[in-house]
């Protein structure tokens, strides 16, 4: 896919670590994107650079933090591990 080669926007290569393509309608797409960096406006920059009009973006980790279920401007510990999280570490452990 053209994201991950990247492409350049006011002189700024902007490129995708990893996309996947989750859903896919008549009218529009979800797609799954990872990025090493994120520079201002990353994903939409890119998106604008080959005339495609983003919706939507949901940020749902990180680095290795996943965000789960929290609202906008909820905030938690990322080093307090959720429950889910230390059944899952526990799991790897047995």
């Amino acid at each position: 896919m053209l994201l991950t080669e990247g492409v350049r926007e006011s002189g700024e290569l902007l490129e995708a670590k990893h996309t996947r393509l989750l859903r896919q309608g008549e009218k529009n797409c979800w797609i799954e994107i990872v990025v090493d960096e994120g520079k201002n406006r990353h994903i939409r920059r890119m998106f604008a650079t080959l005339e495609i009009e983003v919706l939507r973006l949901v940020r749902v980790a990180i680095g290795e933090v996943k965000l789960g279920e929290l609202s906008r401007g909820e905030v938690r510990d990322p080093y307090t591990p959720r429950s889910e999280e230390i059944g899952n570490e526990q799991a790897k452990v047995n």
